[in-house]
């Protein structure tokens, strides 16, 4: 599976699409990515976030989270 995540009103076609509002083509609704447990392990191939890491606190893209 392929997943494109902040997609907002971009649709990718094959693509499952995440987002915080929810738009005709988007296939999960969710505004944190802190559970992402609906993926099996090893289900997605490739991801796509485009414009996301504004939506994370600074600490943490400086730090890594840890």
């Amino acid at each position: 599976m392929k997943l494109h995540i902040g997609c907002g009103e971009r649709y990718l076609p094959g693509w499952k699409h995440l987002d915080a509002r929810k738009f005709p083509h988007v296939d999960y609704v969710m505004d944190k990515l802190d559970n992402l447990d609906m993926f099996a392990d090893n289900s997605v191939e490739e991801i796509y976030a485009c414009h996301v890491l504004e939506h994370f606190p600074r600490a943490e893209m400086i730090h890594g989270g840890c």
